[in-house]
């Protein structure tokens, strides 16, 4: 049977770019969300070891909504607060979030790859990082209710897990904390990452993106995706919008056959491309959905000629994850397709 695996990951996007200019504070409460931010730093930190001759470096990572793995606006929100908190602290040192993107993508590796031994780069290339700060977010009632971790990168080992709750008056009105459609948007997640085929253990693929998955992008942003497979292969990807429609955006112009070599990483845009993925409307929740199969998918031809046809880099694709997902099993080979 011929190899093939696919894969799904999320990748949000959220019109905040005006957010912290905009703030309405109720009277009285700015104070008290600070407060609660500092508590919940303070907890953390006394369970790692720091000085101000060593400090322990601390790099703050993603905070998703409940289990959808999606940000909102307030994790943007959140990050921010979490920063100044952990920059407070004595003996503890803060990775800004700039300078972790940029180590990532120097380093070629993504968010989760930093805990994994297999995949992790060497101590002395993460510039002194030694543990990330990440959790989720939720209402309960009245509350938000955090709950954080702070994972030692070396290990992947919890050095410390605590949860705090804030009043949600003591939030602004307008950053929104709950995911709007968070049951479609799960049910969408889960409708893609069905298997389209029984996978073999001869093909593995790797997907990310420079902010990990459940990553925050603002507009205006650009985002780079990286792919790595175990062997040589035709690949997919698909952009899929928070309204359901979906870009084929690899293959494109610059690599109009969609096949690529086992073992390297590569980059969308890479340096050559004369394009970039840059976050605009509509903003919300959107996807990537990448099959990969060792035989070349059926409509190959006819995705070559609508490529070069196209008067951008991509093709324009279909219009719910229920259309995409039809059309790609219909051309995986030994699945759909002739």
């Amino acid at each position: 049977m011929r190899d093939r695996l696919m894969i799904c990951l999320t990748l949000p996007a959220f019109l905040i770019s005006t957010l912290l200019a905009s703030m309405s504070w109720a009277e009285g409460e700015k104070g008290g969300f600070e407060e609660k931010v500092d508590e919940l730093v303070m907890r953390i930190v006394r369970d790692v070891e720091g000085s101000p001759d060593q400090p322990f470096r601390i790099a703050v990572g993603n905070f998703t909504y409940a289990y959808t793995g999606f940000p909102t606006e307030f994790a943007y929100f959140l990050h921010n607060q979490l920063e100044l908190s952990i920059s407070r602290e004595k003996g503890i040192e803060l990775m800004a979030r700039r300078e972790l993107d940029e180590l990532l993508k120097k380093l070629e590796v993504s968010l989760s790859d930093l805990f994994d031994p297999d995949t992790r780069p060497q101590p002395g290339k993460l510039k002194g990082l030694e543990a990330i700060l990440m959790g989720t977010y939720n209402i309960w009632g009245k509350e938000v209710k955090i709950f954080a971790s702070l994972i030692k990168v070396e290990e992947g080992r919890k050095l410390s897990v605590q949860g705090i709750e804030i009043p949600l008056r003591a939030i602004p009105e307008n950053v929104r904390v709950k995911l709007e459609k968070a049951g479609m948007v799960s049910q969408n997640y889960q409708h893609l990452s069905k298997p389209i085929a029984e996978p073999t253990k001869g093909l593995q693929i790797k997907m990310w993106v420079d902010k990990g998955d459940g990553g925050l992008y603002l507009e205006g942003d650009k985002m780079t995706i990286y792919l790595r497979v175990s062997r040589d292969c035709y690949v997919r990807i698909y952009n899929v919008q928070p309204d359901g429609r979906s870009t084929l955006i690899f293959p494109n112009r610059y690599c109009p056959e969609g096949r690529i070599k086992g073992g390297r990483v590569y980059r969308i845009p890479d340096k050559g491309y004369s394009f970039d993925l840059m976050i605009t409307e509509p903003f919300g929740p959107e996807m990537l959905y990448a099959v990969a199969s060792t035989e070349p998918f059926s409509d190959r031809e006819a995705v070559r000629r609508a490529i070069k046809r196209s008067k951008g880099p991509f093709i324009r694709g279909f219009r719910s994850v229920e259309e995409l997902r039809e059309r790609v099993v219909a051309v995986v080979p030994s699945v759909g397709g002739s």
